[in-house]
């Protein structure tokens, strides 16, 4: 059994390799030779059945995994929208630096002269025109705002004070009284009145408008005017 099964052996181990070792030493080379026809003359010799020798096929390479990419498109495009977002983000807060008062509305428009701020969306003409028009029609309360808003544009042009719509009149008070304290007093007066007529609905006469009228020359009169770039507007 043993002799049989060394006989197979060097039998079957005859195949391409082995023939090219055992012939190289005779200095004629390799030879080509089946190993299947050195088998099956193994078999016939040992009377045995011979079953031909079949290479495993190569395996197939495993299939790439199928990935969901929908979410990973959905990330990259968030990811693109937000980076265009901050770069005009930073586009439109350099603009504002050039131009911070660009984006205010008309009648907020303001300027700031050397030390004082100017409100240009209506100059002190035009507010006294209103203010006349107002009065010819017996419209004194309406006659009286346009007066106080036209005094306290000549006094911020004056270089006397901030003109800044919205601001209350005790800061605009404080302010004219430090800087103006002569016109202080008749300044006070005039606000004074402003205040019961427009916020506190205090009835008002043509006197009172005339009343308004003589403190506002009064105010005017006393004011310095300072040397800056808003007295000068």
């Amino acid at each position: 059994m043993v002799t049989s099964w060394l006989i197979v052996r060097g039998a079957v181990a005859i195949d391409g390799r082995t023939s090219r070792f055992v012939r190289q030493g005779d200095g004629l080379g390799p030879i080509d030779q089946n190993p299947d026809d050195v088998r099956e003359q193994a078999c016939e010799l040992l009377n045995a059945p011979c079953t031909p020798w079949n290479p495993p096929e190569p395996k197939p390479p495993p299939d790439p995994p199928n990935l969901d990419l929908s979410f990973l498109k959905v990330f990259i495009l968030l990811l693109v929208i937000g980076l265009l977002a901050f770069v005009v983000w930073l586009v439109a807060r350099y603009i504002a630096k050039l131009n911070p008062r660009s984006e205010s509305e008309p009648e907020e428009q303001v300027t700031a002269y050397s030390e004082r701020i100017i409100d240009h969306s209506r100059n002190p003409g035009d507010w006294r025109t209103a203010a006349d028009e107002h009065l010819t029609a017996g419209r004194y309360r309406e006659a009286l705002r346009c007066r106080y808003r036209a005094l306290v544009g000549d006094l911020a042009r004056r270089g006397l004070l901030d003109e800044i719509p919205g601001r209350t009149t005790g800061e605009e008070r404080a302010q004219l009284a430090e800087l103006a304290p002569k016109s202080s007093p008749s300044f006070d007066r005039a606000t004074f009145m402003f205040d019961e007529v427009w916020y506190g609905a205090a009835p008002v006469s043509r006197a009172d408008h005339d009343r308004f009228v003589a403190e506002e020359g009064t105010v005017l009169a006393a004011a310095p005017r300072r040397g800056n770039k808003a007295s000068q507007i």
